[in-house]
């Protein structure tokens, strides 16, 4: 984008016959091409870490300038790196540009003015930009959820809150995975469907956006998630995503942590602010994406909408615009936001929806880290069934309780004992101990056990195993075996791979080909030993 700028701008250039423009990154030309004759190279910082030798030689050419986009980064280590490197290899002539001139750590802003010289060169408020229809008027929309998202956070999840300011990825997803939240965000895009017009939805991770993209598709609008993989192992390219965007194709773009900066969308109207923040600097960057105004070929108008949830220990949390004070000064008349009513989870048979998918790509993630060289074992990441607990709370989704084949044999014996004796005065320690003192890890969570004993307590039913079907179809083994039993050819064998290659198998392996060289491994195991 930097360089098809400078390419346009490349006519008011005197003094040379041509303009030679390089651009550097994974995707274009490599930092060992860099050639002397270059008058401009527009190079991504990790580029130009990967070769410190090209690098510190581009640095010490004295008739160097460095313009450092998105100049708020420069505090971390790789800019810095460019920016006080060797004696020799300093730039004497620094320009940084950003539209979030700060950083989220106190501790580091006086870094980011000193790189700079301690100098601000220009600077113009919002308000004048609005003035000067460089950005669109903003409208503040807050649409009230009801949901009450501290439920559930464990003295983890809060101490991450208070030590780093944000909320931790296993809180994220909790949030993300609320149905009747998810369904508000839908509806009400699809009840200001006209006047939102293209639109961009920040979720909170990766399955989130799929969610959302595909409720919106369910109800008839040509919308797309773009995010750094696919749940359903499907490809996509990023790119021509954004590039369908832009070319009108699509009405609602849903990502996570892509669209924050430097990409440009002039068409967007109106962001939909779905993840939870207290950042400024992150706040700004998503609001930022619909503000370009007319007089840059945006709108004359912007829709920022946020979702507000209900906090009772961090109230701060309830009022996202308070973070951008000057955005409110300036925005135009608010549109009514909805009253918060109680909401309630729906009710869902599909056990990939009642497992809890967060705990499970955990596991397997720590699972291949663990024993990178066996593939056909990281499937033991995958559980193989569920117990269903009554809801803690009157109306709310029941409780489950994930059991691998390990844990198998001790729940059935804690919950005959349960629910053949009186458990009143049952200790759920006790409990605990005697039917997992000799499990392998991962042990079960005592808080499971608790949940267990004090329904077992109140009368309720003995809890039924509910078997994970799809995981026999798809653990290599099973599929080994049906080839080796079976003595498929290559092609049947390689259809039946990626036939079984579903959502279990992708939790457990990232991509087709690492779930092939797990079958190989099985198949391998059981002909050879």
């Amino acid at each position: 984008q930097a360089a098809r700028e400078l390419r346009r701008c490349a006519v008011t250039v005197s003094g040379v016959d041509r303009l030679r423009i390089r651009v550097v990154s994974g995707r274009h030309c490599a930092a060992t091409q860099i050639d002397p004759a270059d008058h401009i190279v527009v190079a991504s910082v990790a580029s130009l870490s990967a070769r410190p030798e090209v690098r510190d030689a581009l640095l010490a050419d004295p008739r160097l300038f460095v313009v450092v986009d998105e100049a708020h980064h420069a505090p971390a280590r790789t800019y810095r790196k460019l920016l006080e490197g060797p004696a020799t290899g300093t730039p004497s002539r620094v320009l940084g540009l950003t539209a979030t001139p700060t950083r989220t750590a106190a501790r580091e802003r006086a870094t980011l003015s000193r790189l700079f010289g301690d100098r601000v060169l220009y600077q113009v408020s919002l308000r004048r930009l609005v003035e000067r229809r460089t950005l669109a008027r903003p409208h503040l929309v807050c649409v009230a959820t009801g949901e009450p998202v501290e439920d559930g956070a464990t003295e983890q999840d809060r101490a991450h809150l208070e030590r780093f300011g944000q909320l931790s990825e296993e809180w994220l997803a909790r949030i993300g995975d609320l149905a009747d939240r998810n369904r508000l965000i839908v509806d009400h895009y699809v009840a200001n469907r006209s006047k939102y017009g293209k639109t961009i939805m920040f979720a909170v991770n990766v399955r989130h956006a799929a969610l959302l993209a595909h409720d919106l598709r369910e109800r008839g609008v040509r919308a797309e998630y773009v995010a750094h993989y696919r749940p359903d192992g499907s490809a996509r390219d990023t790119a021509e995503v954004i590039a369908a965007m832009r070319r009108g194709e699509l009405e609602v773009l849903v990502n996570v942590q892509i669209l924050t900066e430097g990409v440009d969308l002039p068409c967007v109207q109106t962001v939909f602010l779905a993840r939870p923040t207290q950042s400024e600097i992150l706040f700004r960057q998503m609001v930022g994406r619909a503000l370009r105004g007319p007089s840059a070929g945006g709108t004359e108008t912007a829709h920022l909408v946020a979702f507000q949830d209900q906090w009772s220990s961090f109230s701060d949390w309830e009022h996202p615009f308070a973070l951008v004070p000057d955005i409110v000064e300036v925005a135009g008349t608010s549109d009514a936001s909805l009253e918060s009513r109680p909401r309630r989870r729906a009710h869902t048979d599909d056990p990939l929806a009642l497992l809890p998918w967060s705990e499970i790509t955990a596991v397997a993630a720590e699972h291949r880290r663990v024993t990178p060289s066996a593939r056909a074992a990281a499937f033991e990441a995958i559980p193989h069934g569920y117990y269903l607990l009554p809801p803690t709370e009157p109306g709310g989704p029941p409780h489950v309780i994930v059991v691998y084949a390990h844990h198998r044999d001790g729940w059935e014996t804690l919950l005959d004992d349960l629910h053949t004796v009186c458990p009143s005065d049952t200790c759920p320690e006790e409990c605990f101990a005697e039917a997992f003192s000799e499990c392998e890890e991962p042990r079960p969570s005592v808080f499971d056990v608790e949940l267990a004993v004090a329904a077992a307590g109140e009368g309720g039913e003995r809890p039924v195993f509910v078997s994970l079907e799809e995981r026999g179809r798809t653990d290599p083994r099973r599929v080994a075996e049906h080839i080796r039993d079976s003595d498929l050819g290559e092609l049947a064998r390689v259809a039946l791979i990626t036939e079984r290659y579903g959502a279990l198998a992708q939790v457990a392996y990232p991509a087709l080909p690492d779930y092939a060289a797990a079958v190989d491994e099985a198949l391998h195991s059981l002909r050879y030993g």
